[in-house]
């Protein structure tokens, strides 16, 4: 802390941020620095960068936390099945969130979730008028925890288009059937599918799936939607239906 108001030339931080959890970290002696720091006029607020909700509840019973700094984009959604991003909602605490274009990923990456989501970024954005980083930046705003995106870009350009997103109103229904669904990745980026929609159907060819009985066997999945709803998952290549509820809920959330 010395050594930050050094370098900033001033005497209050607004806000500190621990970066990473350490698993020897003792909450109860962070907590007593942050009092110290607190009363002292040295830091206004704290926060935490990285911590998982167990990390952060545990934390957060000792001193007061303003926020937890996370990585998130389409590329990396675990935040929103984790309990991270619930965790805030129920709280009322907004988000911080790193790296919310994955480094340049969504539109340099060439692996096929890359590829999936950078389409669906420009189709979008067409529709719209707007660049496809806008689109990313608003899909991150239409959590109803209000994540605060971190731009990184020092260009008036891409700062230009993570303003827009500010006016750009994304409907759930865009956001669930069409960037939400190119973001699904079967097995968890593990086992990679292929996808092609037909009509309310989206077809998903996987190399491999956990079925119902828990077994990893080559499948085309049917999965018909209404409403952005999931309302049946049919194993094509096996000729049976597949018990939705049974499934992993992270991976059929975001059809």
């Amino acid at each position: 802390v010395e050594n930050s108001l050094r370098a900033l030339h001033t005497d209050r931080l607004d806000l500190l941020l621990i970066h990473r959890p350490d698993p020897l970290m003792n909450p109860f002696e962070v907590a007593e620095t942050f009092t110290r720091l607190h009363a002292a006029g040295k830091v206004r607020a704290f926060g935490v960068s990285n911590f998982t909700p167990s990390q952060f509840a545990l934390l957060h019973q000792s001193v007061p936390l303003v926020t937890n700094q996370i990585e998130l984009h389409p590329l990396h959604r675990a935040p929103l099945h984790d309990g991270t991003l619930d965790q805030l909602l129920g709280l009322n605490l907004r988000p911080m969130v790193w790296s919310p274009l994955a480094g340049g990923r969504l539109f340099t990456g060439t692996a096929p979730d890359a590829l999936r989501v950078r389409a669906a970024l420009e189709d979008i954005g067409r529709r719209h008028g707007v660049a496809p980083a806008t689109v990313a930046y608003a899909w991150l705003m239409r959590h109803p925890s209000r994540p605060q995106p971190l731009v990184g870009s020092q260009r008036i350009a891409a700062l230009d288009e993570a303003l827009a997103a500010l006016g750009l109103a994304m409907d759930a229904q865009t956001l669930k059937t069409e960037l939400d669904a190119a973001s699904y990745h079967a097995g968890d980026g593990k086992r990679a599918g292929t996808y092609a929609r037909n009509g309310g159907r989206w077809h998903i060819a996987s190399r491999g799936f956990d079925d119902v009985d828990g077994r990893i066997a080559p499948a085309r999945l049917e999965v018909t939607l209404s409403g952005g709803e999931v309302l049946a998952i049919r194993d094509i290549a096996n000729r049976r239906a597949l018990r939705s509820a049974r499934l992993d809920p992270a991976r059929i959330a975001t059809l």
